[in-house]
């Protein structure tokens, strides 16, 4: 248990009609009954409107909530006090309570107390910053998931997957006078092959789980098919040059925009055609970067276009522009019809967006690595599991002592994931990039 008594804001500093304070620490009880005079009783959960005194004066009307160690976010005795948002109100508050016994509490100070006393581990502590951050409902919801525990499931899976590998290893050394048995070389052979398998699933989904939150939509296709046009429909403004002349876009253009629960960044492309024009080539290079960033694809075309290529690595949409003046021919029956500059069918491609967005977001409704630091640490571990796992499988490679030592350290990497081994650098790393309050 940590002896000092930290506070803070819990919302952001400015004129509001509300702000909350919060306080958490073994003296949290007694400076808040100061700081009503002992004018109520609080009880755990249970919301009191209390006077705020400042001095012998009342500064405002508060309603004060109780949280009771261990039924708390810190694990902690907290306080969360909600007041008139006045900025000098607020001021006035903190500075009471650190007159009392508190002190101001450093970004983040209150997750790290919820991760040092147990409530949750270094991953959900990430999930925390993470869902302030998000930039869409569907990332909130994904990052909330991670919190309520979805991805430390999937990582203490593995953990016991491997100590029960390690178990049967140092079995086998205290008997290594004798030969492993068949059944018990085919039991750690499909221990290893489930561990590595699951590491393996999640390190896969890493590069793709940014799709469902934040995702680059690229609009790309030759010179002159109504990319800029398209990009100002789905803006419902106009905020890319539009000319008949092919080669008009020369660079990439980014916007955000919103679709319902989530937001994408829109890239319009310069068109791709051979070209001795040295400022369209530089273009063109950029739209091939582009095209790589890409988590969507939208080829425009229209009936003098050539095929667009699709990628297997990427959501590929192919639209069918300028449908108000022509039919598509058959290569291109199957695409989405549209017309940018009329904006019909526009919306239609909208839904087809947010349905992809919606599809992927459900890939990883059941948890997946959230941050490189995870990624880093499962990779290590993987990487560990295959040494052993090769020399588990393979005869003339089996030596105990070695198999122990890498799935030993496929075990530490673990315990970093989930900050079980003890690090100062990693913590700090993680919980200085929060807001002070949280």
């Amino acid at each position: 248990m940590i002896a000092d008594t930290i506070v803070a804001p819990a919302t952001a500093e400015g004129k509001a009609g509300l702000s909350v304070i919060r306080v958490s620490g073994n003296l949290s009880h007694k400076i808040c009954l100061k700081l009503t005079k002992n004018k109520v009783k609080f009880v755990d959960r249970l919301p009191v409107l209390s006077p705020v005194f400042l001095g012998e004066s009342i500064i405002d009307r508060a309603l004060i909530t109780f949280f009771k160690a261990p039924r708390s976010y810190t694990g902690e005795d907290v306080f969360e006090i909600s007041c008139h948002g006045s900025p000098i109100i607020v001021k006035s508050i903190l500075n009471t309570l650190c007159e009392f016994g508190a002190r101001t509490a450093t970004p983040g100070e209150f997750t790290m107390r919820s991760f040092l006393s147990g409530k949750i581990d270094l991953m959900q502590a990430e999930s925390v910053a993470s869902i302030i951050e998000s930039k869409s409902v569907l990332s909130s919801i994904a990052h909330n998931k991670i919190l309520s525990g979805s991805l430390s499931k999937k990582i203490k899976k593995i953990k016991s997957l491997i100590l029960l590998l390690i178990s049967f290893v140092e079995f086998e050394l205290d008997i290594s006078e004798e030969e492993t048995d068949i059944e018990t070389r085919n039991k750690m052979s499909k221990l290893i092959k489930n561990s590595v398998l699951e590491c393996e699933q999640l390190l896969e989904n890493y590069s793709e789980n940014r799709v469902s939150f934040y995702s680059k939509v690229v609009l790309c296709g030759e010179p002159n098919v109504g990319k800029s046009t398209l990009l100002n429909s789905l803006l419902g403004q106009e905020r890319a040059i539009v000319s008949a002349t092919p080669g008009t876009t020369r660079d990439r253009i980014e916007v955000d925009l919103d679709l319902e629960q989530t937001r994408i960044t829109l890239i319009d492309t310069a068109g791709t055609r051979e070209t001795k024009d040295n400022i369209e080539m530089s273009g063109i290079e950029k739209t091939l970067e582009a095209v790589k960033e890409a988590d969507i694809l939208v080829h425009v075309v229209t009936n003098e276009s050539r095929p667009p290529k699709i990628l297997k690595n990427k959501v590929n949409i192919v639209v069918f522009n300028k449908s108000d003046k022509q039919d598509p021919v058959g290569r291109f029956s199957k695409a989405l019809k549209i017309s940018a500059l009329k904006k019909t069918g526009v919306n239609s491609l909208k839904e087809k967006l947010k349905k992809s967005l919606k599809q992927s977001q459900n890939n990883y409704s059941d948890g997946f690595l959230a941050t490189q630091r995870q990624f880093d640490h499962l990779s290590k571990c993987s990487n560990y599991l295959k040494k052993a796992k090769l020399a588990i499988i393979e005869s003339n490679l089996f030596e105990p002592e070695l198999i122990s030592v890498d799935l030993k350290d496929s075990l530490c990497e673990i315990d970093f994931l989930l900050g079980k081994t003890s690090f100062d650098d990693i913590f700090d790393n993680v919980f200085s990039n929060f807001c002070v309050g949280k």
